[in-house]
């Protein structure tokens, strides 16, 4: 569930008049989500200029919309339990909040038109992995292990064990928290995204977003494997964008963010350190 404190915030930031002194004061009340607020927020990722000395003045350095950002982004973070072995919450937020950061460059780049749902979309694409983990340990823990043995991904290892894909769960669960119907499709289609009704480039994005983080091991390494050939199974949507942008081969964008992606790790480390 999404903690009181942040659904409070939400609301308040609805209001373009809202007093950010105020907002930093509700914010408070949530010691866990104030401190992983002020974290997120000392990172120029998060439109940072400074070291934030305070909760108040990381709210005022940041302003509404980027406050919005990370105040859902740490309410999501926070909703989920402590994940059995061999599952944390720290290794599966890694990758979250790392495929967020890297799908909002990603579409801010390549003009896609609301990269803000880039950035939710790939902040909760394996939300399913998780409630997996919690709900049926026991059998995660094996499909995690045959994952490795067998050198199959994680999510083809999970739906060989459940009968069900996680990114097809993952979509379900959104819809019953009243997901926008976009993010939902993107993420139920983003390991194909050819297939998706709607939303292709918005699911490439989250799979592309979701393979770079992997190539830098913001990922457990059984479910890492395939991220190199990422760019082969991106569906034409997302490769006409990036040719459009001096990038036919899709490898070539990885070289020159590379510099954004160091800083994403940095990051990660950061917040979950």
């Amino acid at each position: 569930m999404i903690p009181e404190v942040a659904l409070r915030a939400q609301q308040m930031l609805d209001d373009p008049d809202v007093h950010l002194g105020k907002l930093a004061d509700v914010l408070g009340a949530d010691p866990v989500l104030s401190v992983r607020i002020a974290r997120l927020a000392d990172s120029p990722l998060y439109g940072a200029r400074g070291t934030a000395l305070s909760l108040r003045q990381a709210v005022q350095r940041l302003g509404i919309p980027e406050t919005r950002r990370v105040v859902m982004t740490v309410a999501v973070m926070n909703a989920l339990p402590e994940l059995p072995p061999p599952m944390s919450v720290h290794v599966f937020w890694r990758l979250g909040l790392g495929s967020a950061l890297i799908g909002r460059q990603l579409a801010e780049d390549i003009k896609f038109a609301r990269p803000e749902q880039a950035y939710l979309a790939c902040l909760v694409h394996t939300i399913g992995e998780a409630t997996l983990a919690i709900n049926r340990p026991q059998e995660f823990g094996k499909a995690f292990q045959n994952a490795s043995k067998q050198g199959l991904e994680l999510h083809a290892a999970l739906r060989q064990t459940f009968g069900v894909g996680p990114a097809e769960l993952t979509a379900h669960m959104l819809r019953l928290w009243g997901f926008p119907r976009e993010i939902c499709e993107a993420v139920e289609f983003y390991l194909d995204a050819r297939a998706a009704p709607e939303q292709r480039l918005l699911a490439s994005i989250v799979f592309a977003a979701d393979r770079m983080c992997r190539g830098l091991g913001l990922a457990p390494e059984e479910s890492g494997e395939g991220a190199e050939d990422w760019p082969s199974q991106i569906a034409p949507e997302l490769c006409e964008r990036f040719a459009e942008i001096g990038y036919p081969d899709p490898t070539d964008y990885l070289l020159v963010r590379l510099q954004f992606m160091t800083g994403v790790e940095e990051l990660i480390a950061k917040t979950f350190g």
